[in-house]
This record gives structure tokens, sequence and C-alpha cells, in this order.
């Protein structure tokens, strides 16, 4: 997961879903321009494992091919920043 060297602005999808979820870290996935929350977590460490089964899960690979995703992360220090796989 690497920040994303020129981010569009933020669809407003994705920041109303982040200011709603409590947990502190987080994974939202705009598909086709909805916002899907992935993985929501309290601390970063259960944040960092479930976002590795996730991966593993294969979610990223199926993504892949679709320009449309987009992926933000939520975390203590960080309020929002959009990332790649």
């Amino acid at each position: 997961m690497k920040p994303v060297a020129k981010p569009q602005p933020f669809p407003a999808g994705v920041v109303k879903m982040a200011a709603r979820t409590p947990e502190a870290f987080t994974l939202i996935v705009i598909l086709d321009g909805y916002p899907y929350l992935e993985i929501a977590e309290t601390t970063a460490p259960r944040f960092k494992r479930a976002l590795e089964k996730w991966v593993a899960a294969g979610n990223v690979a199926q993504l892949k091919g679709n320009d449309s995703v987009r992926y933000f992360v939520r975390s203590e220090d960080k309020p929002l920043n959009e990332v790649k796989f």
C-alpha cells in the first residue's frame, strides 16, 4: 500500500462515510462511484492484520483490472489518504 502521487479530490461519499465511522482505522473503497467500507478497526495492529487478510483473500486482485477503483485509508494520525496497492 503506497500513497497516491497526485491524488484527485476526495469524493463526497468517502468523506461522509469516514465521518460516520467511529473506528479510528478504516479502509474505504470506491467502486464505480459507490463507497464501500471494507475494514474498520479500533487499533493499528488489528487494522494491519485485517488488511493483510483482506489482501490475501484476493480482494485487490479482483478489483485490479477495474480503472474506476480507488482506495482510501483513515488512521489516527492521517485523517484520510488515497492509497494504491
